[in-house]
């Protein structure tokens, strides 16, 4: 056989590559399949396929997938999941990236085809313009996003499903960002080749091997067929005298054919001894009893001669990294990894730099010196100018080791922040001992670290801040300005845009229906619907616009419920209520001062419905704040503000969240474990329940909410746990039942007391109250800085605000980029302390040292930190719509150097 040495492949020596071939091919369909398959080599870079145990398929594509495509800019990585019940992506514009993860549920199959269509570039999109809002802070834009199938959505069990496709989608990430063993019981990721270089472990026989065994081993392929193709390394079979024994193994045991692909026999698995010196009699002796003397004799002379043909193959393709059993896939797979390596890991696990020949000539040196001339090396390596301070040092030296590390940070989105699931996400990766798991995902609840959106109201407090500024450029009185809603009480940025907000609320469009009433709606009854929203008793939990009492119309307001049919509204008859909601944003009658969408799906006006709200020439709404991502699309909005509009967009709008995220993140980096649980946790905190029992986190978090199980533990102990569960429903009974007795008893000024009750009955440290303060002042000084810059400039121009937003963005993250490409700036240490010191809240400064800061947090992240300060700060305090020299920024840096002396 050819990998027993006796055959050698009439291809291995061709020397066209993969694409030459495929060019030569006639039939188009075949070679557009063939493309196709070319493409996904190039650019795939890692994937969970190979592992053992994994929930769903996950692939890593690089970004350059999209070079010279349709889409606007080349995102940095592209994931994508496919999953029992879903399919999904992961797209992110840079090394260290923040967004939300939304599942997407379908309403009916057309619905379900429409959301097929469009999920890449939903995804894209939101990625695209999360990019632009994280301009203030060093993560940069992403977003993820899982369809859910057709035939799993509105039935009894959809939630259970959501919420198991999130739990295979965050861990197959898990998957591709933790490097382990193949042969360790948790999972682990193998890449493909990478352009990133991190970590990454090269697919060899004897990974597949010890895969394959460890799943013969643990009973995983009992009665099943199993089909898998095994790449060969020819180094291993050189290094490993054991080797011709266990290719010998195989290819009796697993049947490989010439082109590597094979069939498991269990019979045989069951019954072979793997032996390192003896392998092969075994084998014999389990086909050849009847032998004679004379079939022995041979086969084993035949076997000296497959042994020699292996170490003289070996001794010629030794030097190659890429092992593949095709000759021809392998000289392919060279040429594509030359062109796109920089640098990987050989076949030993030593770093090189984009020799193919896997080389290293400083190995042997390197070896010989000590910890601390290995520091000098580094430093040195580093380009760097020694000057003693030990603190840049230790920086410089943790880039080199995390420079290539990958950082990915999960935030909670559409259908993805209830059911404790970011909460449970940070639980996976702590307990997979993922290193970074304090800061994986943001959300959680704030006994378990979190900074909630909702709760705070940081996003509305962004949207908010913008609207009273407006309001003061204009020089007018919020009470007085008309305000239509798209997102009521049931929502984050509806329900808090109730809370904060001062406007005049004429109407409120949600998932129940529509309330409108020109006069106003009435301020206290709203607030009352806002704050069922976070009550902690599921009974009076339950909230929507279509709860506000009707005492409280006008002769001017009505209430349309989606469910209604043939309803006179002024005259007219509405017959059917849900698509009288879905349209209601684009019904003159809606008209009013301001328009803020804080909900509904992306681009909801558009080019081909923007003129139902235009008459006469003018728009029905004077002013637009966006709260919602891509409500608008880009083409309606300059028709939009062609028509005098005053319109700011998402990308400036709703940073609030992001901001807030990242500080939750910056503090989970910062402090170690046991401060992250002293001062950001609660004594009652998952974190610490989970690390005794995880069965127990499940059973009082999710089971409740109807989610799903992650139990490991025995059949016993399962069947304990479920008696509990039976005997403590029926508390929970008896509790409803009390509860909804009084229910009836509670008026506005009683729930307002509860839900204050509620937030208090958490214990929190002072430092979590002190930096929740702290983050809010974040958010409200960028949005501040941000709308006098964009106000200044579009009013000096004449030029769009929605366009300046564009530029502006633009700008930054390119001189972010800058930055981030030398270490010029940060080898400063006077300037990188002086700017971070003004980022990082003073509440961290007071428990952490600047130097600890710096021994903790990844180098990688505290460049982004300091680059991401210095060009927002530096575009804000400029004329940005003008070409600024280089000259600007040299004056700008040199009066912030001489602050810092």
């Amino acid at each position: 056989s050819y990998l027993s040495g006796s055959y050698e492949s009439p291809y291995y020596h061709h020397n066209k590559d993969s694409k030459d071939i495929i060019d030569e091919i006639e039939d188009n369909h075949d070679k557009k399949i063939l493309q196709y398959f070319y493409m996904f080599e190039k650019y795939a870079l890692k994937t969970n396929f190979f592992l053992t145990h994994k929930i769903s398929l996950a692939v890593a594509f690089d970004g350059a997938l999209l070079k010279d495509s349709i889409y606007e800019a080349q995102p940095y990585s592209i994931i994508m999941i496919l999953g029992l019940h879903f399919v999904g992506f992961h797209i992110r514009f840079s090394k260290i990236s923040r967004g939300g993860v939304r599942i997407v549920i379908s309403n009916n199959v057309n619905s379900y085809m429409h959301n097929s269509d469009n999920l890449f570039d939903e995804a894209y999109n939101l990625a695209y313009t999360q990019n632009f809002k994280n301009k203030d802070i060093p993560e940069g834009g992403s977003k993820g996003i899982i369809l859910l199938d057709a035939d799993v959505c509105n039935v009894a069990n959809t939630k259970y499903i959501k919420n198991l496709s999130f739990y295979s989608y965050v861990n197959s990430i898990l998957d591709l960002l933790i490097n382990e063993d193949l042969n360790e019981e948790s999972a682990s990721s193998i890449s493909v080749h990478s352009t990133k270089g991190a970590n990454n472990t090269t697919i060899t026989f004897d990974n597949v091997m010890s895969s394959v065994e460890n799943m013969v081993d643990r009973g995983g392929v009992e009665g099943e067929h199993l089909n898998i193709t095994l790449p060969y390394d020819a180094n291993m079979a050189c290094n490993n005298n054991t080797t011709n024994d266990n290719l010998s193994n195989m290819h009796d045991t697993y049947n490989l054919n010439n082109s590597g692909e094979a069939t498991l026999d269990h019979h045989s698995v069951d019954n072979r001894i793997v032996s390192n010196s003896s392998g092969t009699n075994n084998m014999n002796a389990q086909k050849g009893e009847g032998e004679d003397e004379k079939a022995k004799d041979k086969e084993m002379s035949n076997n000296r001669k497959n042994e020699e043909n292996e170490r003289k193959r070996c001794d010629n393709v030794s030097n190659s990294n890429y092992n593949y059993v095709n000759g021809t896939t392998e000289d392919a797979v060279q040429k594509i990894m030359g062109s796109k390596c920089k640098g990987g890991r050989n076949n030993n696990g030593e770093e090189k730099d984009g020799d193919m020949n896997g080389h290293n000539n400083n190995n042997n040196d390197n070896n010989n010196i000590d910890d601390d001339e290995h520091i000098e090396e580094c430093y040195k390596g580093a380009g760097c100018v020694i000057n003693g301070e030990n603190k840049t040092r230790k920086m410089i030296l943790q880039e080199k080791m995390n420079e290539e590390e990958d950082l990915i940070f999960l935030g909670p989105d559409e259908n993805t922040g209830s059911d404790q699931l970011m909460d449970w996400a940070c639980i996976i990766a702590k307990k997979r001992k993922y290193p970074y798991w304090k800061t994986f995902s943001t959300g959680k609840l704030r006994k378990n670290g979190g900074v909630p959106h909702d709760m705070y109201g940081m996003t509305t407090l962004g949207i908010e801040t913008y609207i009273s500024k407006l309001c003061e450029k204009l020089n007018i009185k919020e009470e007085s300005i008309s305000r239509s809603l798209v997102g009521g009480p049931d929502g984050d940025l509806g329900s808090n845009a109730i809370l904060q907000s001062k406007t005049k609320i004429i109407s409120i469009i949600d998932g129940s229906g529509i309330l409108y009433d020109k006069q106003g709606l009435n301020k206290e009854e709203l607030i009352r619907l806002a704050k069922r929203r976070n009550n902690k008793d599921k009974s009076k939990a339950i909230t929507c616009c279509t709860l506000y009492d009707e005492k409280y119309f006008s002769k001017d307001g009505f209430k349309i419920s989606i469910e209604d049919h043939n309803v006179d509204i002024f005259g007219n008859k509405i017959r059917n209520g849900l698509d009288f909601r879905n349209t209601f944003f684009l019904n003159p009658l809606n008209k009013c001062e301001l328009f803020n969408p804080c909900g509904g799906r992306p681009h909801s006006i558009n080019i081909f419905n923007v003129n139902n709200i235009i008459k006469n020439g003018e728009c029905i709404y004077k002013y637009i704040v966006e709260g919602a991502n891509v409500f608008i699309s880009d083409d309606a909005r300059n028709i939009l503000e062609s028509k005098n509009v005053i319109l700011f967009k998402d990308a400036a709008t709703n940073k609030g969240g992001v901001i807030s995220s990242s500080l939750e993140v910056l503090a989970g980096l910062v402090l170690d474990d046991k401060q992250y649980i002293d001062y950001m946790c609660s004594p009652d905190s998952d974190i610490l329940q989970v690390d005794e029992n995880e069965i127990n986190f499940v059973h009082q978090n999710q089971k409740m909410n109807h989610s799903l199980s992650f139990k490991r533990g025995s059949i016993n102990n399962l069947e304990e746990d479920e008696k509990k569960d039976t005997s403590n429903n029926e508390k929970n009974k008896n509790i409803i039942k009390t509860v909804n007795k009084n229910d009836t008893q509670d008026n506005s000024h009683h729930h307002n007391n509860s839900n204050k009750c509620n937030e208090d009955q958490q214990d929190v440290s002072d430092f979590y109250k002190a930096y929740v303060k702290e983050i809010q002042k974040k958010i409200t000084h960028y949005c501040e800085l941000e709308f006098e810059s964009l106000w200044k400039e579009t009013r000096r121009t004449k030029t769009p605000i929605s366009k300046a937003i564009n530029i502006l963005s633009n700008k930054i993250s390119e001189l972010k980029k800058d930055i981030l490409s030398s270490d010029t700036l940060c080898r400063d240490y006077k300037l990188l302390k002086k700017v971070l010191e003004r980022v990082i809240p003073p509440t961290l400064l007071k428990i952490v040292t600047f130097e600890q800061i710096l021994e903790r947090v990844p180098y990688v992240y505290i460049k982004s930190l300091f680059a991401s300060s210095l060009a927002s700060n530096y575009y804000y305090s400029q004329q940005f719509l003008n070409d600024l020299s280089a000259f600007n920024f040299f004056e700008y840096i040199t009066k912030l150097q001489s602050e810092s002396a």
